[in-house]
């Protein structure tokens, strides 16, 4: 254990103040000296002005006057963190450029047509031109039908373009429009290089999300499925989109039929359980039916209509086990809605890849026009962070927002403000990133306390947020209003309470003063006037009082005796002396770490408020097997407000506490001791937070941290329908291995009303699985957690749709139903967690289409596998992206041996995963991921 080092106590720091006179070198390691702020040290706070989202050309005393609100409001900025503005822009308004840098104020340039709501400026010529207009350029929805544009409101929002690259005159509209704002934007950035901070753009790509609706179904993009899916076309080998097929989808691509292989292997029905006869495609495929389709056209025809064909290829319209809607029908199995919509935010479909290329295209444009990558960012909606739905439909997960030429940019609204677990997934991806539309939580922005506005801030500080852009200044909107009120005096304060360190910084380092500049003499009768700059840094607006560990200035001569102190720019000495020279001196300000807050404990989950502190980098947590215990049983970090607590043999209750640390591993007071519970018996089978399942019939469902009766859990919230009653359902596909005698399979969750339910007068949970009702209880909103155990043991051995459900008692009125820490467990004996497979190897050599993996015959824990009771050898699988969930659809093989062959490597983007096999078909959990790259 780390103990936090004895206060740092006060030094005196010398610097060589001018360059004519400098101190002899000290015999010990000099403290670094205190950097020069700029673009990569800083935090920028750009709010948004309104006068300008609109599209409207702001007035230069305008201008003016907003910049002055904002210093005034939020100011002054600090050395570490810049105020600006950030506006709609295309790169080409050089007069509002010019007035900035005069009056000394950065700019974030949003550039972009906003992809959800862009139809009224841009989409009616390729709906209504007679020599362009085509109804497959917009996005189609499952029933085959698109927006009808009714109002421009309705138009502008209702109707989206298709993002398919198969969509050629769209694509390539897109495109020029995009590079030429490219090419604005990196001209202006040459020419203010110190005004224009950073760009975002394209605005929030998604597909259409809203009700039972879902896009995109344009014949164009369900062309460029089926290539993806078999390899052929842009994902063929040579082609624009290589190597970014379905994960082993190129044994199909030679294949006459989706019937018919002409390989060895399964062919395409067989593997995705579909029963197409031809690739062309069922509704209006645009090589069979070329002509221009018009906005009036069906977009189902039926059998014998014009644009349908029998049998014909077909992107699957509802998931399975889902309800008809429309009179839609089920196309496929699981595999096949996975290939098309995911399984999981980490476990992508075709519909978010698409998202992805479609911001990958235009960040790549803005880096290939000159503009460092570095101030590029995406600007993507994270679908996780409002609900399974908006996941889903929109296919917007956090990851679409990842490019290898930008930042990562997105927008936040409601508790998504301080989503610290989608932080942390940004953060993983690239540190760099921002938010460039953040909604205060809570929305209304005049509603909650400052404290409250000023924790939803320090999450977006704990993972080092680059750029923050609020929505909005002198907005007219009740709802987002950023320039008065509480969530304005919360800027303040947060701008007020950073520390003059480095931004990136993650504990506080003791710098030495910089020199201090211009030194010049005077001699006259009364003595030597000496003067210096009061900048710290020639070029920067920075003065020294600027420096909050800046105390004052001291003269000395050449032997270091103190002459004169002061903290004026000026001092006059009463004698010349040889070697005189000027100091800044400092106070060494190392900050105090708080006390961790509100630690609670319950199932053996540990948790805990967010610490408000700069300088947290991440938890230290002590578990006892006793209240009385002298010394730790084990010691655990987390960088989450969260922590799984570890089972002591014998031991049903175990007591925890919890400390701040910082990024050197220093730690603050500890909280006071707390029972964690027990943790729940078994190995996890299926780590349910972790997927996203498909919702149908709730207004709000999703993964979040609920509270019932103070006591906080992860937790699928899960609303009943508003109106009509009826059962909202969330469905997961489980694979449940089969069982040894003694052993079971069991699911455990809590169930209860989310704190602040007024009116509701209870909600009802089942659970249904293998087609039977196996748990039905109505909960009240009476401040507990209730206990659900559920007995999945009959369904061992089988894939299954496993149904979490909830529905009104009497009215919905505040149904704030929840499922709390649900988990899928093997219990019996030998159930115990398993350690993982370590050191994976991937060899091989492209051309001959193999790939060979090794791994260590040890596992993570030291022991060997060979050696462990039940193993029964390894288990291989392959999937598309680092993070992918091992499961039937991607497994490769299985080996008794360390070592495996893939026969079938096709040069696509490839990730391996292993796991242990034993006996019952218990698996270890999976091993880091490992890519191939040739």
């Amino acid at each position: 254990m780390t103990k936090l080092c004895a206060t740092i106590g006060a030094l005196l720091l010398y610097s060589t103040l001018s360059p004519l006179l400098s101190l002899p070198q000290s015999a010990t390691k000099p403290q670094p000296v205190l950097p020069r702020p700029d673009y990569a040290n800083s935090f920028c706070l750009f709010p948004i002005d309104e006068a300008w989202h609109a599209g409207s050309v702001a007035k230069d005393a305008e201008l003016t006057k907003t910049i002055q609100q904002i210093r005034e409001a939020i100011g002054p900025q600090r050395l570490y963190a810049r105020l600006g503005i950030a506006i709609i822009s295309n790169g080409n308004e050089p007069s509002t450029y010019a007035l900035a840098k005069k009056l000394g104020i950065g700019l974030v340039l949003q550039n972009g047509l906003t992809d959800h709501h862009w139809g009224a400026d841009f989409l009616g010529p390729f709906l209504h031109d007679p020599k362009l207009a085509d109804r497959r350029y917009v996005q189609w929805f499952q029933d085959g039908a698109y927006a009808d544009p009714g109002s421009d409101d309705d138009y502008a929002f209702g109707v989206r373009p298709c993002i398919s690259r198969y969509a050629k005159p769209i694509y390539q509209f897109r495109r020029e429009q995009d590079m030429q704002t490219a090419v604005s934007c990196s001209s202006a950035l040459k020419e203010f290089p110190g005004t224009i901070i950073a760009f975002s753009g394209p605005i929030e790509v998604e597909m259409h999300n809203g009700k039972d609706h879902w896009g995109d179904y344009s014949p164009f993009t369900l062309e460029e499925f089926r290539d993806y899916l078999t390899h052929r076309g842009i994902y063929a080998p040579g082609n624009v989109r290589a190597g970014e097929g379905y994960p082993g989808g190129g044994q199909f691509a030679r294949d006459p039929s989706p019937g018919v292989a002409a390989g060895d292997h399964p062919s395409f029905n067989q593997t995705f359980g579909t029963h197409f006869t031809t690739w062309t495609l069922r509704y209006w495929d645009p090589i069979k039916f070329p002509q221009r389709l018009s906005i009036n056209a069906p977009g189902m025809p039926g059998p014998g209509q014009k644009g349908y064909v029998q049998g014909g290829f077909d992107a699957p319209r509802i998931w399975p086990g889902q309800q008809n809607i429309s009179g839609l029908h089920e196309t496929g199995d699981a595999r096949f809605w996975s290939a098309w919509a995911g399984t999981s935010d980490r476990s992508p479909g075709f519909r978010e890849k698409l998202v992805s290329f479609w911001v990958n295209d235009h960040t790549r444009w803005m880096a290939d026009a000159g503009i460092p990558r570095n101030r590029i960012f995406s600007h993507q909606i994270p679908g996780e962070s409002y609900g399974i739905g908006r996941l889903t439909q929109g296919a917007s997960a956090v990851w679409t927002a990842f490019t290898p030429y930008s930042g990562i940019g997105i927008t936040t609204y409601f508790g998504a403000a301080s989503d610290s677990a989608e932080f942390r997934k940004i953060v993983e991806m690239n540190p760099n990133w921002g938010i460039f539309e953040y909604h205060p939580h809570p929305i209304n922005s005049l509603s909650a306390p400052v404290s409250e506005y000023l924790h939803s801030l320090y999450a977006c500080l704990h993972f080092r947020a680059h750029i923050l852009t609020p929505i909005a200044w002198n907005s007219t909107g009740n709802d987002f209003i950023v320039n008065t009120g509480p969530f304005a005096e919360a800027m303040k304060q947060l701008m007020a309470s950073l520390p003059d360190q480095p931004y990136y910084n993650r504990s506080y380092v003791n710098y030495s003063a910089p020199p201090v500049r211009m030194v010049s003499q005077k001699s006259g009768a009364e003595g030597t006037l000496y003067v210096w700059s009061a900048r710290i840094w020639k070029d920067l607006p920075f003065t020294w009082p600027n420096w909050n560990e800046y105390e004052h200035f001291e003269v000395l001569n050449g032997q270091g005796r103190i002459l004169a102190e002061t903290k004026d720019y000026s001092v006059l000495v009463s004698k010349w002396q040889k070697g005189v020279h000027v100091v800044a001196m400092k106070k060494a300000a190392p900050p105090p770490l708080p006390v961790v807050q509100n630690v609670s404990g319950d199932d053996g989950v540990l948790r805990w408020s967010q610490c408000d502190n700069f300088f947290c980098d991440h938890y230290l947590i002590e578990v006892y097997s006793s209240h009385s215990s002298n010394r730790p049983w084990k010691e655990l970090t987390s960088e989450n407000t969260i922590c799984n607590v570890p089972a002591i043999a014998g031991t049903k209750k175990l007591w925890c506490r919890a400390a701040v640390c910082d990024g050197a591993g220093r730690h603050g007071p500890f909280s006071p001791m707390v029972s964690a519970g027990a943790p729940p018996p078994g190995a996890e089978l299926v780590d349910m937070p972790a997927i996203s399942p498909h919702v149908s019939n709730s207004p709000d469902a999703g993964w979040r941290s609920v509270s019932v009766g103070g006591i906080v859990k992860t937790a699928l919230f899960e609303h009943p329908p508003l109106t009509g009653g009826g059962w909202s359902r969330a469905l997961f596909t489980i694979t449940l291995p089969a069982l040894k005698k003694g052993r079971n399979i069991l699911f455990l969750s809590s169930v209860g009303i989310k704190d602040g339910a007024k009116g509701s007068d209870g909600v009802v949970f089942r659970v249904e699985a293998g087609g039977r009702t196996l748990f039905n209880k109505l909960a009240l909103p009476d401040g507990r957690w209730h206990k659900v155990a559920v007995d999945l043991t009959a369904l061992e051995g089988r894939t299954v749709h496993f149904t979490l459900m909830t529905n009104m008692n009497k009215n919905s009125v505040s149904d704030w139903g929840a499922w709390g820490n649900p988990q899928i467990l093997l219990t019996g004996p030998g159930a115990a967690p398993y350690p993982t497979v370590t050191g994976i190897l991937a060899l091989g050599k492209q051309e001959n289409g193999k790939v060979t993996l090794v791994w260590n015959e040890r596992a993570s824990d030291g022991t060997l596998w060979t050696a462990r009771k039940g193993f029964e050898g390894y288990r291989v699988y392959r999937g598309s992206s680092r993070d992918f969930i091992p499961g039937p659809e991607n497994l490769l093989g299985s080996s008794n041996t360390a070592r495996f062959t893939d026969t079938h490597f096709d040069g696509s983007q490839t990730f391996y995963k292993v796991t242990a096999m034993f006996a019952g078909g218990v698996e270890s959990p999976p091993s880091e991921a490992v890519q191939y790259a040739p």
